[in-house]
């Protein structure tokens, strides 16, 4: 999507936290394995431009109409 037409929208659980961040032992690698969990919500609005004819006419020029265009209603992602 271009970012023009969307912003970003961290918002924080019922604790608090923006971030939730669970860190866990891996002793296969010897390592920590984290995981990273937020809440973001996309809000994106357009603009287009449509031509409109007038079909009594077909000499008369096209009319340029700026309109708006919703890009994303609804973001749901799921593990």
């Amino acid at each position: 999507m271009h970012k023009g037409f969307a912003s970003l929208s961290f918002r924080h659980d019922q604790e608090g936290d923006v971030w939730k961040i669970l860190a866990s032992r891996n002793v296969g690698v010897q390592g920590w394995d984290f995981e990273v969990s937020g809440v973001a919500d996309v809000m994106a609005q357009a603009k287009v431009k449509i031509k409109l004819a007038n079909p009594a006419d077909p000499t008369e020029k096209l009319q340029v109409e700026t309109v708006d265009f919703p890009l994303i209603t609804r973001v749901v992602v799921k593990p």
